[in-house]
């Protein structure tokens, strides 16, 4: 087998930030037939992730600048590096009681802070597309209630679940 003797590597990219988490895919362009090794290092320098393929697949959960190293070996060797930002999700939160009774509002209450706005999932097919508001099940059952809100800072997104049962009403029987 010949091998090349200028060996070159370089990354390629489609975006050089997300949001947290972020998968985050680089290519790499090098000299075919070259050996790669990724690192990934954190924003405090800590080796995050590593591979050998071509085309990898990372997740970054972490937030700020992070150094991404490609080397390519063969009968010489090369090193590329790039600098990719995670950017930070909002923390979201809401209140909502766990149980009604069908028929009932359930008040929707956002606590987040530092959003732009949201929307609400209800587990039944349904969306409500406010950060505040009441829904009211038609059906009983178990629902998981969803809860994306968008950061101020960066539009990047958060979301949140919660359990809500949705009780049938009692049969009433007159003796």
């Amino acid at each position: 087998t010949v091998h090349p003797p200028d060996v070159r590597a370089f990354i390629g990219l489609d975006t050089i930030s997300g949001c947290q988490p972020w998968r985050f895919e680089p290519r790499s362009f090098s000299t075919p037939g070259a050996s790669l090794a990724w690192e990934i290092l954190a924003p405090d320098g800590a080796i995050t992730a590593s591979g050998n393929e071509p085309n990898p697949s990372f997740e970054l959960t972490q937030v700020g600048v992070h150094r991404v190293l490609l080397s390519a070996a063969r009968c010489g060797e090369d090193t590329d590096t790039v600098f990719v930002n995670v950017l930070p999700a909002p923390e979201v939160s809401f209140l909502a009681d766990p149980a009604v009774c069908l028929g009932d509002q359930l008040v929707l209450s956002n606590t987040s802070s530092g959003i732009a706005g949201g929307f609400y999932t209800l587990g039944n097919g349904n969306t409500l597309n406010q950060i505040n508001g009441v829904v009211t099940y038609p059906d009983s059952g178990d629902y998981t209630l969803l809860f994306t809100g968008y950061s101020t800072l960066n539009n990047c997104p958060a979301t949140i679940s919660q359990p809500v049962n949705v009780r049938s009403l009692p049969a009433v029987t007159i003796a």
